[in-house]
């Protein structure tokens, strides 16, 4: 917008600095431990075996994270799980780990 002169001078310089909102969809790698519900799956979760537990595009909710880590304890996960996520959630895990 800037280069071709459309718009608001004062609209394009100030979407230029402006920051992510806190609250932006972030992609991370989180652990079994991590997930919190409103992820949402970017890969196919597996079992360490070999099975699909939950597909690409999941969003997590508490009774399927649940279920994740009871089936996790005894026949293990592929970690780490990528997630796509609040930009704050993720801060928040990595500010206490």
């Amino acid at each position: 917008l800037r280069e071709s002169g459309d718009g608001p001078v004062e609209l394009v310089e100030a979407l230029a600095g402006a920051e992510p909102a806190t609250d932006a969809l972030v992609e991370a790698k989180v652990t079994l431990d991590e997930l919190a519900t409103g992820m949402q799956l970017l890969d196919d979760l597996r079992a360490t075996s070999g099975p699909m537990l939950a597909g690409a595009g999941t969003t997590l909710g508490p009774v399927l994270i649940q279920r994740i880590r009871s089936f996790a304890r005894t026949r293990g996960v592929v970690e780490p799980i990528p997630v796509l996520a609040p930009r704050r959630t993720i801060s928040r895990l990595r500010a206490a780990g």
